[in-house]
């Protein structure tokens, strides 16, 4: 069993990612470094985050792991990856 917990720490570091200023690649560096620690500490309700269909963050899960990629497609049928790089 994971640890739901950390989707409300997640949310406050993506409202801030998505509200900044800064460049793109920092947030992405910012948010990728999030998600593994989270992970490291079991966390696994990412769908629980308010935030998971911003492309910004959706960007930054396939950043930390391609398969993500093919679980958003999964999970979203309307998925479009437009905005990923391969």
């Amino acid at each position: 069993m994971g640890w739901c917990s950390g989707t409300e720490i997640f949310d406050v570091i993506c409202r801030f990612a998505v509200d900044s200023d800064i460049d793109e690649s920092e947030k992405i560096a910012l948010l990728r470094d999030v998600i593994n620690v989270l992970h490291d500490m079991d966390w696994d309700c990412e769908y629980d985050s308010q935030y998971i269909d911003e492309p910004l963050i959706r960007k930054a899960f396939i950043k930390t792991d391609r398969e993500w990629k093919e679980r958003f497609r999964d999970h979203d049928r309307d998925y479009e990856d437009e905005n990923d790089e391969d």
